[in-house]
């Protein structure tokens, strides 16, 4: 499940990369750019990974709270009728795939040993989860407020057209390519903890990892994206119709997890 994961993000962000900035390059540039530097956090170790994903998500909240406010006086209310006017099936099916897609691959940090973990804390990662929540919620609402259901339909990048209105204090325009730097880094940290976990899963009862194994999974990433995504209308369709319910399938393997864990403990109370 994560290996499907990692080939859908790495192809939508090589993807986006290659339509909006880099047009007359080949694809499987931006990939090998991406995995290179994905396998290289990883040669050194989880707790660079951590450090470099720390950095990089306060520049990721700045950029985000940068276009949310810049973007709220433009917020339609009536774009949201069309949405309210659906039936509740269609509503429930759609908060099942946001749900699936945004929060349970997220999981895969819990892959990291916790003796590797310094300064540890629970609350640390339940706030992780409420800002994140919090972030998707938002970028949602103002995506549909501002270009409404149909428009959203259309792009075959909404976020990235609404950053296109971006206006700060009244001259500061056109900096959609700079503000849309956090989904690169985002995918970028992400696909890095994919491969980690990946390997870690393999080779669950070694402490050190061979740096060609992460070459190897990240070679196979680039690989098997090529071979299952020869373009883009295979990538949008697989995402909408497939995605959701692959990463859903986190869901139950989770609970099971969960009621292991409790039988387990309990077990060991009881001798």
């Amino acid at each position: 499940i994560l290996f499907i994961i990692g080939i859908n993000l790495l192809f939508n962000i090589c993807d986006f990369v290659i339509s909006q900035f880099l047009y007359h390059t080949p694809i499987i540039v931006s990939m090998i750019l991406i995995i290179s530097l994905a396998v290289y956090n990883n040669i050194k170790g989880i707790n660079v990974i951590s450090k470099v994903a720390f950095i990089l998500i306060i520049l990721e909240i700045i950029l985000f709270i940068t276009s949310f406010l810049s973007l709220m006086p433009e917020i339609d209310i009536d774009n949201f009728y069309p949405i309210l006017r659906d039936n509740t099936d269609n509503i429930i099916l759609v908060t099942f795939k946001i749900f699936s897609i945004n929060t349970l691959p997220l999981l895969i940090i819990l892959v990291i040993p916790k003796e590797q973990i310094t300064n540890y804390y629970n609350k640390s990662l339940i706030i992780a989860y409420i800002f994140s929540f919090i972030f998707s919620l938002l970028t949602i609402i103002e995506t549909y407020g501002i270009l409404g259901k149909y428009l959203v339909k259309i792009f075959e990048y909404p976020e990235y057209m609404l950053l296109k209105k971006i206006n700060l204090f009244g001259f500061i325009q056109r900096i959609e390519n700079i503000i849309s730097a956090e989904w690169i880094i985002g995918s970028y940290i992400y696909i890095s903890l994919i491969i980690y976990s990946i390997s870690k899963s393999i080779f669950i009862n070694k402490k050190e990892i061979s740096k060609y194994i992460y070459i190897l999974i990240g070679l196979l990433l680039i690989i098997m994206t090529k071979l299952i995504f020869e373009n883009n209308t295979i990538s949008v369709n697989f995402g909408i119709n497939i995605f959701p319910y692959i990463t859903g399938m986190l869901f139950p393997i989770y609970i099971l997890i969960i009621f292991g864990i409790i039988i387990k403990k309990r077990k060991n109370d009881v001798y």
